[in-house]
């Protein structure tokens, strides 16, 4: 939600580039069995961020 996309490549690109940086993080939800957590947070605020792109690029399809 921090990021500022200007494109689906970038959304993309942002969405692959994130998880490397927070592989410890995402090891240790995993280790300790709430990886779903990660799912639903995803669930809450995709939506959200999708929105907000399409509002600021209303010609990117």
């Amino acid at each position: 939600m921090q990021v500022n996309p200007q494109t689906y490549k970038e959304v993309i690109d942002d969405f692959f580039t994130y998880w490397p940086a927070h592989s410890a993080k995402l090891a240790l939800l995993v280790k300790a069995g709430l990886s779903y957590k990660i799912l639903d947070n995803a669930n809450q605020t995709m939506p959200v961020f999708f929105r907000r792109f399409h509002l600021r690029h209303p010609s990117v399809a």
